[in-house]
């Protein structure tokens, strides 16, 4: 959370958790981004991104980060 609200972008692979602690996670995200106007999207699998309000990731970028 420190980094979200410091301005950093996050990825979150939680393809190693099991579903109950991926949904916890997922959980604790939405409530984070929601609080700070950010936003979350999957950008593949059980790959995540969290965006603080006002960046943008580019395409490349996000593709690089699932593969």
């Amino acid at each position: 959370g420190e980094g979200f609200r410091a301005g950093d972008v996050i990825s979150m692979d939680l393809s190693g958790l099991t579903s109950d602690d991926a949904k916890r996670m997922i959980d604790f995200a939405s409530g984070l981004t929601f609080g700070l106007q950010g936003t979350i999207e999957r950008i593949g699998g059980k790959v995540f991104l969290l965006t603080p309000k006002g960046v943008e990731v580019a395409a490349s970028v996000r593709s690089s980060l699932i593969s």
